[in-house]
């Protein structure tokens, strides 16, 4: 027999024969008699072990999404009353009846509905430099017929938002309008490109 299996075995030993061992098996005689207690005692493990291999994002916001939240507060009225919609709840389109603007871009009306797919997509996108994580949300306003787009994210422990507002004017039929708000309350120089997605049935000059 080898020394270490030697010391293990005498280390067995000597806590069979110690208080520690028969306080032990006293705590599971008595506590972990039920199956119920049994249970909430694995229930307990589980839970710590989640927390512990949980990624750090998933047990609390990041801070560009408070930015974001905090910014969504000035719409959180029409939100309640729905004449503001968010994200999954929204519905991605704009229109006046002779023209409209959703997902797959420009439509234009065909009698009396927009069926003219143009393919044209003229809504700007931004792009900003050096900057890793960006939270957005989409809000479809109803009563005004808006989409907007709003980004935020961190810079020096401060909230930089861009708010895209989108607009088919309603008396004036064929105009479309684009807003673009920065808010930038750093000192720090934020740099931003803006582009359009590319239109597979319209070609660039």
């Amino acid at each position: 027999m080898g020394n270490w299996q030697w010391w293990l075995r005498n280390q067995i030993r000597r806590f069979r024969e110690s208080n520690a061992s028969q306080r032990v098996r006293y705590f599971f005689r008595r506590h972990l008699q039920t199956p119920r207690r049994l249970a909430l005692l694995l229930c307990s493990l589980l839970f710590i072990f989640y927390c512990l291999i949980s990624p750090r994002n998933s047990l609390e916001q990041t801070v560009s999404q408070l930015c974001l939240e905090e910014k969504l507060r000035s719409y959180d009225e029409d939100l309640k009353n729905f004449s503001i919609a968010r994200d999954s709840d929204s519905v991605y389109f704009a229109g006046n009846g002779y023209i409209g603007l959703g997902e797959d871009g420009l439509r234009v009306a065909a009698g009396r509905t927009l069926s003219i797919q143009t393919g044209f997509r003229p809504q700007v996108h931004l792009k900003f430099e050096g900057i890793a994580e960006i939270k957005q949300t989409i809000l479809s306003d109803f009563i005004k017929g808006k989409l907007i787009r709003v980004q935020c994210f961190s810079v020096d422990g401060e909230c930089v938002c861009a708010t895209t507002t989108t607009l088919v004017h309603r008396t004036r039929k064929n105009i479309l309008m684009e807003e673009i708000k920065l808010t930038n309350p750093t000192k720090s120089t934020i740099q931003m490109q803006m582009y359009r997605e590319e239109s597979s049935h319209w070609k660039s000059e």
